[in-house]
């Protein structure tokens, strides 16, 4: 899947749910959420007859617990047939990071985090540290945001998305 798919996904979901709440979205969709996730994991989802089910650890801070919807929900969306065939996800998965994993991080940017805020902080003078910075508990998405805004030709200054950015993201991976 490219990023430009990804982004209007999450724009898709916003649109069809009215908002951009993960956990709200689950609801909409009628999954089971269950308050807790196994030992050692943030989240899971799996199907159990052929219903959605997602476990979330509510111990989790609120930003985490947030990131962790939005990450399930864009296995949930995006690998739907696996899903459906079986495949259940963990987060944090304990494979390393392939393609569905990329992506469903890629989905929980996209959908946490909108073009307008990087753009406005952008404007207003931040570099790429003090933009990622800003974001604070989801800090960790920005990356794959700005990667993302640049994959699909939104220009973000140098300052913004410099070479090691570029690396950092594995610009080669996502393709």
């Amino acid at each position: 899947m490219t990023t430009e798919y990804i982004h209007k996904f999450a724009l898709a979901c916003e649109a069809v749910y009215g908002t951009r709440d993960p956990e709200e979205i689950f609801r909409q969709r009628r999954a089971t959420v269950k308050r807790s996730a196994p030992e050692g994991l943030r989240g899971m989802i799996c199907t159990v007859d052929r219903a959605v089910l997602a476990a979330v650890d509510f111990s989790l801070p609120e930003s985490v617990k947030m990131m962790t919807f939005a990450h399930l929900l864009g296995h949930a969306l995006l690998h739907r047939k696996a899903l459906l065939s079986g495949k259940t996800f963990e987060e944090p998965s304990d494979m390393p990071e392939g393609k569905s994993e990329r992506e469903a991080d890629l989905f929980a940017a996209e959908l946490l985090i909108r073009d307008e805020d990087i753009m406005k902080l952008k404007e207003a003078g931040m570099n790429e540290a003090q933009i990622v910075s800003s974001f604070g508990a989801i800090r960790e998405l920005v990356p794959r945001k700005l990667f993302s805004m640049r994959s699909r030709g939104v220009s973000v200054s140098d300052d913004v998305c410099r070479a090691d950015f570029l690396k950092r993201c594995d610009v080669e991976l996502f393709y």
